[in-house]
C-alpha cells in the first residue's frame, strides 16, 4: 500500500511479546504506542515462536497487565480477619464481666 497516509515506526526494546521458551505470550488487551502519536491496540492476543508441539500453544506467559493481583483479596482477607479476633475478644470480655458478680444456678 502506497500513498500519502504512510506511517512507519520502529521499536527499540527486545522485551516486546516476550515470553519463556515452551509459553505463549497471551494478552487480553494491550496498546502500544509507536511513536508520533500512532498506538497499536492489540486484542484477544496469543503468540509463540519457538517449541510449539502437536500445534498447540504451550502454557501461557501473561502480559503485565493481565498478571493477576491478589493484593487487593488478601487486604480483605486480612481486615476480616482481624476483625473476627476483635469482635471474639470483646465478646470473651464481656460475658466474663457479666458472670463475676453472680452465680449460676
Amino acid at each position: 500500500f502506497s500513498g500519502p497516509n504512510n506511517y512507519f515506526a520502529t521499536n527499540n526494546s527486545l522485551n516486546l511479546f516476550a515470553a519463556r521458551i515452551g509459553y505463549c505470550y497471551s494478552c487480553k488487551k494491550e496498546t502500544l504506542y509507536m511513536g508520533n502519536g500512532l498506538y497499536l491496540d492489540i486484542t484477544k492476543d496469543q503468540m509463540q515462536a519457538f517449541n510449539i508441539s502437536n500445534g498447540e500453544f504451550g502454557k501461557p506467559d501473561f502480559c503485565p497487565a493481565d498478571q493477576p493481583d491478589y493484593r487487593v483479596a488478601i487486604a480483605v482477607g486480612i481486615t476480616l480477619l482481624v476483625l473476627i479476633v476483635i469482635v471474639l475478644i470483646v465478646y470473651l470480655l464481656g460475658r466474663r464481666r457479666r458472670t463475676a458478680g453472680y452465680q449460676s444456678l
